[in-house]
């Protein structure tokens, strides 16, 4: 019974922490608090883990096309290599947000100097106004 659990414990966690990464996905989609586009990232992940859970050989196929020299090791990889790709995907977000935060704050600026120029206009013709009226 010990040989068994300590074999098949791993894959449980695994497919429930797949699992679990799917559900929490889905749930913050529906409240809106994550978007589509990287609900799908998200969604990728999740069916990897359950799919690497799954079939326990998965990493042993992998590890042999690569030719670490064990298991972990090409885990470990495939995990550093997935959060490269991570912060660059958000890194390119963040660039796009400055963009169009530069671009914002300008308009606004401009829009203010507009703003501030009709005001002072209509300032001064109703002081005429005044004036004119006396």
């Amino acid at each position: 019974m010990n040989y068994y659990l300590r074999y098949y414990l791993p894959q449980f966690f695994g497919i429930f922490a797949s699992f679990i990464l799917l559900i929490l996905t889905l749930v913050f989609v529906r409240r809106k608090k994550l978007t589509d586009r990287f609900s799908i990232i998200w969604v990728i992940i999740s069916l990897f883990l359950f799919i690497g859970s799954i079939w326990r050989d998965l990493f042993v196929f992998i590890n042999n096309l690569i030719g670490f020299p064990n298991t972990i090791t090409t885990i470990f990889l495939l995990g550093i290599l997935f959060l490269i790709y991570l912060n660059l995907f958000f890194t390119i977000e963040v660039s796009k947000l400055q963009k169009n935060l530069t671009t914002i704050a300008q308009k606004f600026a401009i829009l203010t100097k507009k703003v501030e120029e009709i005001l002072s206009t209509n300032e001064e013709e109703k002081v005429e106004k005044h004036y004119l009226e006396e």
